[in-house]
């Protein structure tokens, strides 16, 4: 008798927290915020999320009962559904990116501005402008090419992933370290295979991402995960070492090097308007600065290549016309640089009965135009 009272006893209490915890989550938001689904403890709302259809039917048909905006639990995590496209462009744009303007996943601060203001200054590589970063592409890229020749002339068969990866890793890797490797370098392949680990585990959807008492048991993504950041904090804190020892205030070499010059200069000016603990730069601000450009241009960048060579597959028509137009239309055959704009076509007369053809000139509207539609079509995260 005394164990079934303590059961009764035990069973009254556990209602009793499911239904402040109810009460507490259904107020969370507040008298403004969207409407909830039911939720329980540990599980959420996926009680209400069982239907036989798919995910973006049953939002719809959940959207007759709760509105265009409503908020249901992933575990301890609050989601918001928003099914009207004025919503949907405000959430991702105006108030998660700042009208498309972010850093990786940093938050808009002082810190975020400052940060952004010496990355932006440092990859105008102390004055020359775009013309310093266009030599280190156009090595890589004539690199590149040597090594699809090399491929093309054995009648070799050739994985471009690897190949773009690697070429778009030496750049980025110029920009930031100022370094440069050679194939099969162990410290390349090394920032190759821990970078690739990331994007593989990150974009990977897992549990652990919904319910985070999960990571208490053994998961193969989330230990993969640690031992890839593990092996970039140990290499990105090599780079800095080594900067640190060779830094000097008269030779701006990279980006860390100019987060080193606006650290030194933040924690020598005794203003109170600009120091570095207001902006945040610690050392593990400036590492993960470096972190988040490193791996957001080397991941992006090879994603849009990738599908540039698809578009090109798959529009046999588009190579040869664009690469026809720049060696033939240009008064003095050359390489191609970034100071290389298109110009407009040049204007016709009304109704002409035989216009003549226009002269030669700078006129690049089917190389411009490949990379526009191209762009268009892509999409820049890893797929």
């Amino acid at each position: 008798m005394t164990l079934f009272l303590c059961l009764c006893g035990c069973l009254i209490v556990l209602l009793a927290l499911v239904a402040v915890y109810l009460k507490l989550r259904g107020s969370e938001h507040g008298p403004q915020g969207p409407p909830c689904l039911p939720a329980l403890p540990l599980i959420g709302s996926l009680l209400s999320l069982r239907s036989p259809h798919p995910p973006h039917v049953l939002f719809k048909v959940l959207q007759g009962k709760y509105g265009d905006t409503y908020s249901l639990m992933m575990g301890s995590h609050t989601v918001i559904v928003v099914n009207q496209h004025r919503h949907a462009k405000e959430v991702t744009t105006d108030v998660l990116t700042r009208d498309g303007k972010d850093i990786a996943f940093g938050d808009y601060s002082a810190t975020w501005k400052f940060h952004r203001k010496i990355v932006h200054g440092a990859l105008c590589m102390f004055g020359e402008g775009s013309a310093s970063i266009e030599k280190i592409v156009c090595a890589e890229a004539q690199s590149l090419c040597s090594v699809l020749s090399e491929a093309a002339a054995g009648g070799l068969a050739l994985d471009l992933s690897p190949e773009l990866t690697r070429a778009v890793t030496n750049v980025i890797c110029s920009l930031c370290f100022n370094s440069s490797y050679c194939r099969g370098d162990p410290e390349f392949e090394a920032m190759l295979d821990y970078s690739q680990g990331i994007v593989d585990t990150v974009a990977k959807d897992s549990l652990v991402d919904i319910f985070p008492w999960l990571q208490v048991f053994p998961n193969a993504d989330l230990r993969l995960l640690k031992q890839c950041v593990s092996i970039r904090d140990e290499l990105l804190q090599k780079k800095y070492d080594e900067h640190k020892a060779n830094y000097s205030d008269h030779v701006q070499r990279d980006l860390l090097d100019a987060l080193l010059r606006a650290k030194r200069s933040a924690e020598n000016n005794n203003t109170a308007e600009v120091s570095a603990e207001s902006v945040g730069l610690s050392d593990d601000h400036l590492l993960m600065t470096v972190g988040d450009i490193f791996g957001a241009g080397v991941e992006t960048t090879t994603t849009v290549l990738k599908w540039a060579v698809a578009y090109l597959i798959h529009h046999p028509q588009r190579p040869p016309t664009a690469h026809m137009t720049t060696t033939t239309i240009t008064v003095k055959p050359r390489a191609l640089g970034y100071s290389t704009e298109p110009s407009p076509s040049p204007p016709h007369p009304p109704y002409p009965p035989h216009p003549p053809p226009p002269p030669p000139a700078l006129f690049l509207s089917e190389p411009s135009n490949c990379i526009f539609r191209h762009l268009q079509t892509s999409p820049p995260s890893p797929s």
